[in-house]
């Protein structure tokens, strides 16, 4: 029986040509996961033809839906992708979970026991099996679709820039474990200011902490900050150059106290105990005033000292 678009039943409109009567006939795809075919019978005079959805439903028993609260016809199962066996509201839930806190593992097996996905173990029960692979894959895929309308229109005026690198245990061919590690992949962060308030800005994961992929994250948002706050991280000084020129980059406060209090601790200034007395600093302190740039050289004015020259030019840090 042929049945106009806008009951319950959830006909689709043909593309061709809307407002034409659109009924079911038959299905197509493998048992368990067969979707719903349609005809169209055209009211122009035209002959009738089928089509399918271009998001199909999946054909299942007649059922229930707790959201709807509503009963649905076999027609009217959940939305599947095309060769897919996971319905559309399995992804979503799964995005879900994983944004309330459950982790890849936890979504993978919940999601794979939900839509039947067993396996039998060998004692013979059905297994969900636990690899996260299925929902990162998922996250990859339509994550940044998820995100995209809460993602920043553009860079804030102030910025600040930093990364926290991921390593996996490494060893010496003697067996002896590294004390760094094998980098794996690092997380490059943004934080910005709005009204007064520091909040993340955005962030990504990198394979690599290099200056090529801190371009890549600069050109992520539209815009330029005026000014970019960052520790001593050649890295990032070189993508700021090059995609941020007429930016101000200036160095971090807490980096250049730790800077100098290596310093002052190499100068025999300060201790673990805290800093020494004036007496003690005054004796300690070089006849040269310059204490941040070490003892005075011998070379001519207006020459460098061939000790002092830099290998190779380094982007200058504005407050370093």
């Amino acid at each position: 029986m042929a049945t106009k678009r806008g009951r319950i039943s959830g006909v689709p409109s043909c593309p061709k040509h809307p407002g034409s009567t659109v009924r079911r006939f038959g299905t197509y795809g493998v048992e368990g996961h067969k979707r719903q075919r349609w005809q169209c019978l055209p009211t122009n005079g035209a002959g009738p033809h089928t089509f399918t959805e271009a998001l199909p439903r999946k054909h299942t028993p007649d059922s229930s839906c707790v959201e709807c609260e509503r009963g649905f016809s076999p027609h009217e199962g959940h939305q599947t992708p095309r060769t897919y066996s996971f319905t559309v509201k399995d992804i979503v839930s799964s995005l879900i979970a994983v944004g309330e806190g459950s982790s890849y593992r936890q979504a993978a097996n919940r999601v794979r026991r939900r839509s039947g996905r067993f396996w039998t173990s060998p004692t013979g029960f059905p297994v969900a099996a636990y690899h996260a692979s299925i929902v990162c894959d998922w996250v990859e895929v339509y994550g940044p679709l998820v995100t995209a309308g809460h993602n920043p229109a553009a860079w804030p005026e102030v910025l600040v820039l930093d990364a926290v690198p991921f390593q996996l245990p490494d060893f010496y061919p003697n067996g002896a474990p590294k004390r760094a590690g094998r980098q794996h992949f690092s997380v490059l962060a943004a934080v910005g200011f709005e009204e007064g308030k520091s909040r993340l800005w955005s962030w990504q994961a990198a394979t690599a902490h290099s200056a090529l992929a801190w371009e890549d994250f600069c050109r992520s948002i539209p815009g330029a900050p005026d000014h970019v706050v960052a520790d001593a991280d050649t890295a990032i000084a070189k993508a700021v150059r090059a995609v941020w020129p007429q930016a101000h980059l200036w160095s971090c406060h807490w980096h250049n106290g730790e800077r100098i209090k290596r310093l002052l601790v190499r100068r025999g200034l300060y201790t673990k105990q805290g800093s020494k007395s004036s007496d003690e600093r005054e004796a300690r302190l070089p006849a040269s005033p310059s204490l941040l740039n070490g003892p005075p050289t011998t070379a001519k004015p207006g020459t460098v000292s061939p000790s002092r020259r830099p290998a190779t030019p380094t982007p200058k840090f504005y407050g370093g």
